[in-house]
Order: C-alpha cells, then sequence, then structure tokens
C-alpha cells in the first residue's frame, strides 16, 4: 500500500505548495480536488492551461497525481442539469489523463426530493456505464465514493457490479459509512476488489453519530487500525488517501508528518503467518507477501 495527501486539507495550497509540503511529510502522492481556493479542478487555470508542465513538475517532484477529484454528481433527476454535470465529469477525466493521473473520483450524489432512493441509485449506475467508457479510453480508472444518502457497501456495490468494467471502482470513505453504523468488517470485506482508493480520517463521535471532532489517526471512533488490518488481510496494494472534510488549522506539517508516520509505521509491521495448527507442513504464505511498488 501506498499513502497519499488530499488537497481538501490545505484547500488554500497551490499545486506547488502542495506537492512540496507531500513531499517534506513523507507522503509519496496527492489527491487534487479544490485547490488554491477553487473548487474544482477543472476550474484552476494552473492545471488546466498547463496540464503538461503540471504533470512534469510532479514527476520531477517524485509524488504521484493519485486521484483528481470533482464534486459533479450524475444523481439529478433533471435531465438538463445532470448533463451539465456529467460534461464537467467528463472534462475531469480528460484533465486527470493530461496530468497523468490514475483515478478521476466523482460522489454518488443525493436522493432529491419526491425521487427515491433505488431510482436515483440505478440513475446513477446508468450513468456511471458511459462514463467508465470515457474512462477507459482515456486511460484513467474512474471511481465513485460514497455520500450520505448512499454511504454504506451495499449501495456502492450495487453500482460498481451494475457498471461492472475493468475502469470503474470506488473510492471508499469508512468515516461516511460510520456515521450510519456501518463498520469496516462489513464494508471492506464486502468491496474487496472494487475499492480503488481509501480515503482515511480520525475523528470521535457524538452520541448522535455527527463528527465532534477530528483527530490524528489512531485516536478516534473510525477504527482505523481495523481497516487497514483488513486492507492487509484482503491483499489491498493500493492507495490510502489522507483527508477529511474540513482543512486542517495549526501546524499541519506536524500534523501531516504525524499521519504519514502512523500510517507507515503501521504497514512496516509483519504480519503473524497463520497455520491450521502448530507444526504444520504447509503454512500459509501469502500473508508475509510484500505488495509491489
Amino acid at each position: 500500500m501506498k499513502i497519499g495527501l488530499s488537497s481538501r486539507l490545505l484547500p488554500q495550497y497551490d499545486v506547488k505548495e502542495l506537492v512540496r509540503l507531500a513531499k517534506i511529510c513523507g507522503f509519496e502522492g496527492i489527491e487534487l480536488g479544490g485547490i488554491a481556493g477553487g473548487d474544482e479542478p477543472c476550474n484552476n487555470p494552473a492545471l488546466i492551461e498547463a496540464p503538461e508542465k503540471a504533470r512534469d513538475f510532479l514527476r520531477a517532484e517524485g509524488i504521484k497525481p493519485v486521484v483528481l477529484s470533482t464534486n459533479a454528481t450524475v444523481s439529478s433527476g433533471n435531465a438538463s442539469r445532470r448533463h451539465a454535470q456529467k460534461e464537467l465529469i467528463e472534462q475531469t477525466i480528460e484533465l486527470g489523463a493530461a496530468l497523468g493521473a490514475s483515478f478521476v473520483r466523482f460522489p454518488a450524489g443525493g436522493v432529491e426530493a419526491l425521487d427515491t432512493k433505488d431510482r436515483t441509485r440505478s440513475r446513477v449506475a446508468r450513468e456511471a456505464i458511459e462514463l467508465a467508457k470515457k474512462a477507459a479510453t482515456c486511460g484513467v480508472g474512474l471511481l465513485i465514493e460514497n455520500t450520505y444518502d448512499f454511504a454504506t457497501s451495499p449501495d456502492i456495490w450495487f453500482i460498481a457490479d451494475a457498471v461492472s468494467k475493468p475502469a470503474f471502482g470506488c473510492c471508499w470513505n469508512q468515516r461516511i459509512a460510520k456515521l450510519r453504523g456501518e463498520r469496516p468488517t462489513n464494508s471492506m470485506p464486502r468491496l474487496a476488489r472494487k475499492i480503488g482508493v481509501v480515503h482515511l480520517c480520525d475523528g470521535l463521535l457524538d452520541e448522535d453519530s455527527s463528527v465532534r471532532e477530528y483527530t490524528p489517526l489512531g485516536q478516534g471512533d473510525f477504527e482505523v487500525d481495523r481497516q487497514l488490518k483488513l486492507l492487509k488481510g484482503l491483499a489491498y496494494d493500493g492507495w490510502l488517501v489522507y483527508g477529511q472534510d474540513k482543512p486542517l488549522t495549526g501546524d499541519a506539517a506536524e500534523h501531516l508528518k504525524q499521519a504519514s508516520q502512523y500510517l507507515k509505521g503501521f504497514l512496516a509491521q509483519e504480519e503473524p503467518v497463520l497455520a491450521a495448527y502448530k507444526g504444520d507442513k504447509n503454512p500459509a504464505k501469502f500473508a508475509s507477501r510484500k505488495a509491489a511498488t
């Protein structure tokens, strides 16, 4: 597994500032969403006017553009609104390809008034089929992230299974699933190979399951340790992207160094090789397998 940093933590930073901080703090890649105070990568002049220059800068710095993220959704029942949002996702796919990003991420969206969850979910799946074809043509993966109306793994599994394209998967955010009562022991094994990127953060929950405050990794209620153990057990070798929906405050560099050290320390731990009984003639070997880099 590899670790990345989301621009959602530092939305006021431009690309160069974000990349240099990620490098200093020990991250290997970045997620680009809102940058330098903007809300969409496709609205950022530094990216859309000279994507090749940005790509070359990232390569020179040794930082991978893991995910290009948009807030556009295709869940609306209004055809013209949905079409405009779909076009924005398509533009983000094209920009992601030009930047050399591995994935483009878009949220699952929400259920509008007078609509139903089943109808909305099926609509998202139909639109995602076309978007996945576009992504495959451009050479990037397309990921859908769980949202509050489609928070749990059955919702995302339904969409990913309906699309059933090699270029399509999910960006899993256990924080959102946790707020709907789903634990990682249910969600991660269910989604398994459909997971392309994992969003990680940690925080303390109130009695009504709302987030009271965000905390350093491993100090909250989001079961980060269990998530990482499950991903190891699933032989997941993709990206862990550290990000939350509120910007960092205080000493950002110190906070991010702590996060990267926590993740690297956990990933470096050797998992015990489990055997059926003591002295097993054929002990399992897959648990000690090193992920490809």
